[in-house]
C-alpha cells in the first residue's frame, strides 16, 4: 500500500494515506520491516514530504533497523 501511495499523482492524498497507514501499524503494534520502511520513505519522498521521510529514518534507527542503500537512494531522489 505504501508503494501505491508513492506512485500516486496526488501528493497531498498520498501523504494523508501514508500517514494513515503508518498510524494503523503503530496502533496495532506492528513493527514494519525494512521493505515497509523503504516504501514509506519512497512515498513521503515522492510526495515532497521530506521531513516525514526523515522521521521514518529516525524511527528505523530507534527500532535498530539498519539503513541500506535503497533508503539512501529514496532520500536523495
Amino acid at each position: 500500500l505504501f508503494t501505491a501511495c508513492s506512485k500516486s499523482h496526488y501528493p497531498e492524498y498520498a501523504i494523508k494515506k501514508a500517514d494513515s497507514l503508518r498510524l494503523y501499524l503503530k496502533h496495532r503494534g506492528i513493527t514494519p520491516n525494512i521493505y515497509n520502511y523503504t516504501a514509506m520513505i519512497s512515498a513521503y519522498g515522492r510526495a515532497g514530504a521530506i521531513y516525514e521521510a526523515f522521521n521514518v529514518v529516525d524511527e528505523m534507527i530507534e527500532n535498530k533497523i539498519k539503513l541500506n542503500v535503497d533508503i539512501f537512494n529514496n532520500l536523495l531522489c
